[in-house]
C-alpha cells in the first residue's frame, strides 16, 4: 500500500466516527501496517451510507464547524437522492490541482483560458433542486449557457455569443454538445476558431461523438474526463486515446461484478474511503504510455449498476446485453451509432440516432443488432426505432438518460 492511501485511511480510522468502526478490523491487527488485500477486505460505503451518516463522517477537526465555511458539492441526484460532500478549500484546490496539472501538460490548458460550458440546475438543501434560470452566466473567463429546454433560437444566439467570446476550450456533456454541433453543421456555421480543446464529462462517450466532435472542431483536440462530485476528478484521457487513472487523487479498486471502488486520497473534512459509486468499469494496467504515464487505466465505462442490471423479464433481455450487442455492431460498421438509448415498456425497443451519412445503413445495422440478439435470446420481441435529430438530454441533469422502464 501507498503512503498516501495509508495516511489518509489511518487519518480517517483516527478522526472520523463512521470510519473508526468500518476501519476497526484492519487496525486492530496493525495500526501501523495495512496490506492492499486486507484494505480489500472492509465493507464498502454506499450512497445512502454517504446521505445518512453526515455527522459521523465528519473528521473530528470540522465536525463542528459552521459548514458554511466548509466547500460543499452535491451530486445531480440522477440516480436518487443528492449526495453531499464536504472539503475544507486547501484539500478541495488540492484534489481539482491534479486534473489541471494534466489538461496543462498534455493540450496546454489553463485555468485562466477562456471556457465555455453548459448550465441545468443548482441544488438547495440537500434534495430539493431549483433549476438556474439565467440564460448567459458571464466571468472574465467562463460564459455558460442554459441547457434547459433549448431551442434553435437559444443555440443560434449562443454560438453569436461563443463567436464574440473566443474562448480557448469547452466543457460539455456529450448529449448537449452534440446537439450544439449539430444545430452549426445544419445552419453551416463555422467552428469557433479559437477553441483549440475540447473536454467531454457526465456520462458515458461513443467513439461516434468524439469523431463528430473532432470533424467539427477540426483544429481542437477532444478529451474526455470522468469524475464524480463526491471525489472529484477519476480519471482522463492522454493525447494517446488512454483512459488514465489520476492516482493522486483517488485510488481504485473493482470488484468481480466490475463495480468501481473509490477512495479520496486528499479529503480529510468528510473522508471518502471504500465508496461504491455505482459506476461498471474495465481497467488494465498500462506498463508503458507515450503520454509518460504508466499505471492503471480505465478501458471502457459500462454504465450504471443498476441500469446494467435491469431485466425485462418478458423478454429476458437486460440493459447490459442490449448495450453491449449496439457496441460491437457500432465497431462493425466504423462507429455511426452517436446515441442509442433504450425503453422497456411492452416490447423492448432501441432508439438509435446515427451519422447523416449512414442513413442508407439503417436497414444493415438493425438486422444486425437483430441477429446479434437473437442468437443470445431466441424469437425475442425487439423494436429498433432510428432519430431524425439527435436524442434529448434530461432537462433536469444535461445527460441523456439510457434508459427508461
Amino acid at each position: 500500500m501507498n503512503e498516501k492511501l495509508f495516511d489518509i485511511i489511518k487519518y480517517a480510522y483516527n478522526n472520523s466516527d463512521f470510519y473508526k468502526e468500518k476501519l476497526r478490523p484492519i487496525f486492530e491487527k496493525n495500526i501501523d501496517e495495512i496490506s492492499l488485500e486486507e484494505f480489500k477486505t472492509v465493507d464498502c460505503v454506499s450512497r445512502l451510507d454517504l446521505i445518512n451518516n453526515v455527522s459521523d463522517i465528519l473528521s473530528y477537526d470540522y465536525k463542528y464547524l459552521n459548514r458554511k465555511d466548509l466547500i460543499t458539492e452535491r451530486t445531480s441526484g440522477s440516480t436518487g437522492e443528492n449526495v453531499t460532500v464536504y472539503w475544507k478549500h486547501s484539500d478541495w484546490i488540492k484534489s481539482n490541482y491534479y486534473l489541471w496539472e494534466k489538461r496543462h501538460e498534455w493540450y496546454g490548458i489553463k485555468p485562466s483560458d477562456k471556457m465555455c460550458t453548459f448550465h441545468t440546475r443548482t441544488n438547495i438543501g440537500r434534495s430539493a433542486l431549483h433549476f438556474d434560470n439565467r440564460r448567459i452566466i458571464r466571468s472574465h473567463a467562463q460564459l455558460s449557457f442554459s441547457a434547459v429546454n433549448f431551442n434553435e433560437d437559444d443555440l443560434e444566439e449562443y454560438y453569436n455569443e461563443i463567436i464574440k467570446f473566443r474562448p480557448t476550450w469547452f466543457m460539455m456533456a456529450p448529449t448537449i454538445g452534440l446537439k450544439f454541433v449539430e444545430y452549426c453543421k445544419a445552419k453551416d456555421f463555422m467552428p469557433p476558431p479559437s477553441v483549440k480543446y475540447v473536454e467531454l464529462f457526465g456520462e458515458m462517450v461513443s467513439e461516434g461523438i468524439r469523431n463528430n466532435m473532432g470533424e467539427f472542431f477540426n483544429n481542437a483536440k477532444i478529451a474526455v474526463m470522468y469524475g464524480a462530485k463526491e471525489v472529484n476528478g477519476i480519471a482522463y484521457t492522454c493525447p494517446c486515446g488512454k483512459m488514465h487513472v489520476l492516482n493522486e487523487n483517488v485510488h481504485i479498486d473493482v470488484d468481480e461484478d466490475d463495480n468501481i471502488i473509490l477512495t479520496n486520497l486528499v479529503n480529510e473534512a468528510f473522508p471518502i474511503i471504500r465508496y461504491k459509486i455505482g459506476d461498471k468499469v474495465k481497467v488494465s494496467n498500462c506498463e508503458k504510455c507515450d503520454c509518460g504515464t504508466n499505471g492503471l487505466i480505465i478501458d471502457k465505462i459500462l454504465g450504471k449498476s443498476t441500469r446494467l442490471e435491469y431485466l425485462d423479464k418478458k423478454s429476458g433481455i437486460t440493459y447490459y446485453l442490449l448495450s453491449n450487442v449496439i457496441d460491437n455492431v457500432d465497431a462493425m460498421f466504423d462507429h455511426p451509432i452517436l446515441q442509442y438509448k433504450v425503453l422497456f415498456g411492452k416490447h423492448p425497443t432501441i432508439m438509435l440516432y446515427c451519422r447523416e451519412n449512414y442513413k442508407n445503413w439503417h436497414k444493415t445495422i438493425s438486422d444486425e443488432i437483430r441477429h446479434k440478439v437473437d442468437s443470445i435470446i431466441k424469437n425475442c420481441e425487439l423494436f429498433i426505432q432510428f432519430s431524425e435529430s439527435p436524442l434529448n438530454a434530461n432537462s433536469a441533469t444535461g445527460k441523456l438518460d439510457p434508459m427508461e422502464i
